[in-house]
């Protein structure tokens, strides 16, 4: 189950985050910093939809053992990527081996859907993870689509009891 190939901009949107990282750093706080906004598009191909096919959105980057990258947030969109009438596509979305949305229908009809309300990820740190779009159930009639992913973080020393 290798990753499919991505289009996104790795380079220019891990950028930002690293001159904010080197900027909470030089603050030397206990204070996260953000939220961020962060945001992928991600061109699908037909035989990126196959079951169990991988498709990598981003990669998570790693800033230092002294700060994370806490997920605060995950929203999806995806275009109709299954065109047959009786459409079949679902998928999980994960972030390395945890599910962040699980099930997700979007791909029949095009939608959004967001971060499960009671998700175990939420406010862990993702540095190192890849996130990526799993299909546990095959498009029936495949088509290419586009991938759109806003992903809110904060970066810095944080716990949900703010120690």
């Amino acid at each position: 189950m290798a990753l499919q190939k991505s289009t996104y901009n790795e380079s220019a949107t891990w950028e930002g985050l690293k001159a904010l990282n080197r900027s909470a750093r030089s603050a030397r706080s206990n204070v996260p910093q953000g939220p961020y906004l962060l945001y992928f598009e991600v061109a699908l191909d037909a035989a990126d939809l196959g079951l169990n096919d991988e498709v990598l959105i981003a990669k998570v980057p790693t800033v230092g053992v002294e700060l994370g990258i806490y997920l605060v947030g995950y929203k999806v969109s995806l275009t109709d990527v299954d065109t047959n009438g009786a459409p079949a596509h679902v998928a999980d979305f994960k972030a390395g081996a945890n599910v962040l949305i699980s099930g997700s229908v979007i791909g029949k009809a095009g939608g959004i859907d967001e971060l499960d309300a009671l998700n175990a990820m939420k406010y862990e740190d993702i540095q190192g993870l890849d996130l990526t779009m799993e299909s546990t159930t095959a498009a029936a009639t495949a088509a290419a689509g586009t991938l759109k992913v806003w992903l809110e973080v904060i970066i810095g020393r944080f716990s949900e009891t703010g120690s």
